[in-house]
């Protein structure tokens, strides 16, 4: 049979061919329309984080940044970017795309930096590798609780710990860029992200331990010039010395039941105290994000924290009520809280007992003037017989006196003129050329802050607290034969105890600023009898008060 196709049936069949190709020519048509249609908005927020304060957390919008797009990872290694926009004044960049996922870089050159969304570390195989980071550090207590990293403190990025180790470092390297956004079709798409460097602090120019150790010295200066005021506060005060000839600008501390607060001298005590405190905190803000050696770093945090802690011990005998500020506060505009009584000494024990473990026994000659561990334990001993600690500061002091590192000397007067005498335990000062206790108290070049003698005290007087009036009596004979003092016999001291105590340690120890520590401790030897409880501490200074609102002054001035 043979079969044939009639011509208008050939026709008719190439009609619907014709239109079923016009059809699918048309959807492809309209699909691709459709994509084109199919176009949302991207908006980039840059922020410049290196203009990060406590005041402008996310610092400030960036204008003239450039942001690229990029579709892929190879894109953005071929340098060719699929789209690029510069930030408006408001610090946006606006973009038309179509949905999808797009890497984002944006960086911006300030002055000879560059600063960038993506912190490049190294190049592999022409792939640039870098850390992925996850916003801006705020506080110290964020710090605390994230993953290990270098240059973590308030203001810089953090890190991402990729591998959840813990620790950020080179296993956490991940291709960059890591940045991303998806825009979806949906009218319009926000982004927010952050250029900066690696530190981003103004002005910041600690890089480095010798930079670090360069605050560290100026900071134990701080506290020597804070040690100054404070000894002619205390023998004026403690009746010590009178306030006639260089001493006379002193003399309005000279009445112990009439001392204002808007007393100079005190305000001058008070603030050299806490400028003392904020260099000590400097140097704890920077070693913990600088790349530091663990030896260095634990070495400069013990010395920072026992300066600190022997500020607050001061500051807390003298004052009681002080701010106790724990962190570097860059905020000039922040007021400050008093603290209960009695709050600043156990920050005083706490910073003490902390530095402690991790002081040296020595330091280097250059170093001479830093705490080292036995004078911090001596301080711990002392700052005990406030608070009636008896068997700590007891083991404290044996402990010192054990070590057979200190030697009483055969010279009494070489503490006050030698720097490296045996018997010094801690001498903050360093020039050799000091003259301000010569020229106000006519007697030492320089003026230790603890030395054996002291330490030979303290036990003397944990013993007579605890009864141990015999053994009392041996301790406070080593210093007095040393002297060769008139002394009191095994029975005057068992009948006069403290008083013995107090005649030996003021004979042992004149001027050189404790002795008003002690009468306040002591409180029945004061010479013109008894004082109104609430003078056994100074006054706050008025003008803390006046610019710190809402506090109020020690009850009874």
């Amino acid at each position: 049979m043979r079969y044939f196709t009639s011509p208008l049936k050939t026709r008719l069949s190439g009609f619907i061919c014709l239109l079923i190709f016009s059809f699918i020519i048309s959807s492809c048509a309209k699909k691709a329309s459709d994509e084109e249609d199919l176009q949302a908005e991207l908006n980039i927020e840059v922020n410049d984080a290196t203009k990060w304060t406590l005041t402008t957390p996310d610092g400030e919008v960036s204008a003239g940044a450039t942001v690229n797009l990029y579709r892929t990872k190879q894109e953005y290694k071929d340098a060719k970017p699929y789209k690029t926009a510069t930030t408006n004044t408001e610090g946006v960049a606006g973009f038309t795309v179509p949905a999808g996922n797009y890497f984002i870089v944006a960086e911006k050159n300030s002055g000879s930096k560059l600063l960038t969304s993506n912190i490049t570390i190294e190049t592999v195989n022409g792939a640039d590798k870098g850390y992925a980071l996850d916003g801006i550090f705020q506080t110290k207590a964020e710090i605390t609780a994230a993953p290990i990293q270098t240059y973590a403190k308030p203001g810089n990025f953090k890190k991402k710990d990729i591998n959840g180790d813990g620790i950020v470092n080179d296993l956490d390297l991940v291709e960059l860029p890591y940045l991303s956004t998806t825009v979806k079709n949906t009218p319009n798409t926000k982004v927010r992200i952050f250029i900066g460097s690696t530190d981003n602090v103004p002005g910041n120019a600690v890089s480095t331990v010798a930079d670090l150790y360069n605050i560290l010295d100026a900071t134990v200066e701080s506290v020597y010039n804070f040690q100054k005021q404070l000894t002619l506060v205390d023998e004026i005060v403690s009746g010590e010395v009178s306030c006639d000839g260089n001493l006379s600008a002193f003399c309005s501390l000279s009445n112990r039941q009439n001392i204002s607060p808007a007393d100079a001298n005190l305000l001058t005590l008070w603030n050299l105290g806490l400028t003392s405190v904020t260099k000590a905190n400097t140097v704890l803000y920077y070693a913990s994000y600088i790349d530091l050696a663990a030896s260095d770093k634990k070495l400069i945090e013990a010395e920072a924290k026992a300066l600190r802690g022997y500020l607050y011990f001061m500051l807390g005998a003298y004052f009681d009520r002080v701010p106790i500020v724990t962190e570097l506060i860059t905020d000039p505009n922040v007021r400050f809280n008093l603290p209960e009584p009695g709050e600043v000494s156990i920050q005083a024990i706490a910073d003490l007992r902390q530095a402690e473990a991790d002081l040296p026994l020595t330091w280097p000659t250059e170093k001479r003037n830093y705490i080292s561990k036995y004078a911090c334990k001596g301080l711990i001993a002392k700052l005990l017989l406030k608070y009636q600690g008896y068997d700590d500061a007891l083991a404290k002091a044996n402990e010192i006196i054990n070590s057979n590192r200190y030697s009483l000397s055969a010279d009494t007067n070489a503490v006050y003129f030698d720097l490296n005498d045996g018997e010094v335990l801690w001498n903050a000062g360093k020039n050799e050329n000091e003259t301000f206790f010569m020229n106000y108290l006519g007697r030492a070049k320089y003026q230790p802050i603890l030395r054996l003698s002291e330490i030979y005290l303290i036990k003397a007087n944990v013993l007579t607290e605890k009864q141990q009036l015999h053994d009392a009596y041996n301790v406070l004979k080593i210093l007095v034969d040393r002297k060769q003092n008139r002394f009191f016999d095994d029975q005057t001291v068992l009948l006069y105890a403290r008083r013995s105590l107090s005649e030996v340690w003021q004979y042992e120890m004149r001027n050189e600023g404790s002795r008003y520590f002690n009468l306040v401790r002591w409180q029945t030897v004061w010479h013109e009898g008894p004082i109104a409880q609430y003078r056994l501490v100074l006054p706050i200074p008025q003008h803390f008060l006046d610019t710190n609102p809402g506090n109020t002054q020690t009850y009874g001035y």
